[in-house]
């Protein structure tokens, strides 16, 4: 359905000269040229979707901003109700039937898909029943259908079980919406703009509000969020415990290698032991130059005993 408007109005009131009187530009004024003449009454808007088809039609489902019609024998649920709980899987119930009665049906659904000769709804709330009289031949606009709705207060299931009103299903009256856990969004995407699009529509206008999906603590009505999945937050924790926790091993275990293996030597090098025990070379350094090391300390000793005065 279109997003634009067809709107009435009519010009009647004050005349004001543009070129020399602009201060008394106040309001709603239709200019030609510089003589422009006010709008004193407030304009009359139409949404632009001014053939929904009236002819034989008693089902009238609502998705978002667009009316699905048809002409059904029967209307089946799948799920019970359960108030502010989750709803109950229950085999094929019969809501209503067509019985030749002048009424027609409304609803409102989250998602609607039209298979064959069927219509597939999901979580369709607020059904009623509208004597079939109010509405007009052929064709009515979007605004006469809002009104219909507006005034359709018979309730299609008494009981309140396959077609709930919205109020029996609320479950907070207000909570702050986060498009995820964290809050974050990705601008050069533009989610953001894409967010609100998707779950910022508050119902002016005649327009449908935004319903969607959204995960929520029972016990916590301060914050809701659209996008969670609990898989993906499983792995992401076991990622975050594991990865640095094995790093954190193997370094360790390096570590400790390292210092019982590796030995700095009074020449300032630095040599690994457990190789040493099998290479020849690095043994007949070490001999070399513990043989240097004693023949320093002997030529020391006899200084010492040089320069020692004789009794």
């Amino acid at each position: 359905m279109s997003t634009l408007y067809l709107c009435h109005h009519k010009a009647d009131g004050i005349i004001v000269d543009s070129d020399k009187d602009n201060l008394k530009l106040n309001g709603f004024f239709e200019c030609y040229k510089s003589r422009c003449t006010k709008i004193k009454r407030q304009f009359y808007c139409d949404r632009y979707c001014n053939k929904i088809t009236t002819t034989a039609v008693n089902v009238y489902v609502q998705y978002e901003n667009d009316v699905f019609t048809g002409t059904c024998n029967r209307m089946v649920a799948h799920n019970r109700a359960n108030g502010s709980d989750v709803g109950i899987k229950v085999e094929a119930t019969e809501v209503w039937r067509e019985t030749g009665l002048p009424e027609v049906v409304m609803a409102s659904c989250h998602k609607v898909q039209r298979e064959g000769n069927t219509l597939r709804a999901t979580d369709c709330i607020n059904g009623t029943l509208l004597n079939e009289e109010l509405i007009p031949e052929k064709y009515m606009n979007f605004t006469t259908y809002w009104s219909l709705v507006t005034n359709s207060t018979r309730l299609l299931d008494p009981e309140q079980n396959y077609l709930p009103m919205q109020h029996l299903l609320t479950i907070f009256n207000y909570s702050r919406l986060y498009i995820n856990l964290e809050g974050c969004v990705n601008t050069l995407r533009g989610e953001c703009r894409e967010f609100l699009n998707t779950h910022g529509i508050d119902g002016d206008n005649n327009t449908a509000q935004s319903r969607f999906p959204c995960f929520y603590k029972k016990d916590d009505p301060f914050l809701v969020i659209a996008r969670f999945d609990l898989d993906k937050t499983w792995r992401d924790l076991m990622i975050a415990i594991f990865v640095p926790s094995t790093l954190f091993v193997i370094s360790f275990i390096a570590l400790v290698v390292i210092a019982h293996s590796v030995k700095v030597g009074d020449d300032a090098k630095m040599r690994c032991q457990l190789c040493a025990q099998d290479d020849p070379a690095a043994i007949t350094e070490d001999l070399a130059m513990d043989g240097v090391l004693q023949t320093t300390e002997d030529m020391a000793d006899m200084d010492t005993r040089a320069n020692q005065p004789l009794a």
